[in-house]
């Protein structure tokens, strides 16, 4: 049975559950830093299940003009069951351009395959971000009509 997801836009106070889902943020304090900055800027995006956040994604729009999922994190106990697929195809809906980026490392196997299942293609490596494991990067087209500006 899927579960029924609603997404919004992070505000502020969500901020302790961005820390349960994301271990890494927990014990790094840049990445606390950088999480705050992107709930400020308003490119946080929720997801909730019964009324708990359960993961969330960071979508910038600084990648070269496009899109760019820069991270998504679901509660480790609330893994496997959808949350991360369920997020990506939300950032499509969120991105305000046709081509949505992610990335992950070389060595993250789940997060590629993540990103495979989610309709996404390899599109480039970026070396010596971090030693010894490369970054590769996955891209896919937004298939929607833009309103005429």
């Amino acid at each position: 049975m899927d579960k029924a997801f609603r997404f919004r836009l992070a505000v502020n106070h969500d901020y302790a559950c961005l820390l349960n889902c994301d271990p890494f943020a927990q014990v790094t304090p840049t990445r606390q830093a950088w999480l705050k900055a992107a709930l400020e800027a308003q490119q946080v995006q929720v997801v909730e299940y019964s009324g708990a956040v359960e993961g969330f994604v960071v979508i910038e729009h600084t990648f070269f003009g496009q899109a760019l999922v820069s991270l998504i994190a679901v509660a480790p106990a609330e893994r496997p069951q959808g949350c991360a697929l369920a997020l990506l195809a939300e950032s499509e809906h969120a991105s305000k351009s046709m081509k949505l980026f992610t990335s992950t490392n070389a060595t993250n196997i789940a997060a590629q395959k993540l990103f495979l299942r989610a309709g996404f293609v390899e599109s480039g490596r970026i070396d010596n971000l971090d030693a010894g494991d490369s970054e590769l990067v996955y891209f896919k087209s937004i298939n929607r009509t833009l309103p005429l500006a």
